[in-house]
């Protein structure tokens, strides 16, 4: 004899309010609903790609860290361990940007997913209204040597 699955309902609160039944995970109780509550999707009101949208919101940040007083180098590989890395008071610190996205109760959301932030800070940047929020405190990268203590390869010019 086959087993026969039965669907669990439970009631769940929409976040406008409304209770309603349903066996699958929605957070909605209507497409009204949803649409009247989702979150904007676009850092930007022009149509442009989110890497073009990232590299703004590295100059956001590079101009913000500027007027901080920290030196600011951006990479040129998008593969790279972070997007800047800033310098000030002989301190060196890594940097990841990620453009956030307000929500309608005034939070930021952005990627927070963990694998794709391999920095030691996080700064997040709004790039409609242009706001860098910086961590409370910047975590200074503690690197094994400095690439000018390596000894200097005579044959190829580099340092080892």
């Amino acid at each position: 004899m086959a087993s026969i699955s039965k669907k669990v309902m439970k009631v769940v609160t929409c976040v406008c309010g409304a209770e309603f039944h349903t066996s699958v995970n929605k957070v909605y109780c209507s497409a009204k609903c949803r649409s009247n509550n989702r979150r904007e999707t676009r850092s930007l009101d022009v149509d442009i790609s989110t890497g073009s949208i990232g590299a703004i919101g590295e100059l956001l940040a590079s101009s913000a860290l500027l007027a901080e007083g920290y030196e600011v180098f951006r990479s040129v590989s998008p593969s790279c361990s972070c997007d800047l890395m800033a310098q000030r008071d002989g301190r060196c610190f890594r940097i990841e940007v990620k453009c956030g996205i307000y929500k309608k109760n005034g939070g930021i959301t952005y990627d927070n997913r963990v694998a794709k932030i391999r920095a030691e800070n996080l700064l997040v940047v709004t790039c409609k209204d242009k706001i860098v929020h910086f961590p409370s405190e910047m975590i200074p990268f503690e690197g094994t040597r400095a690439a000018s203590d390596a000894p200097l390869d005579r044959a190829y010019g580099r340092r080892a």
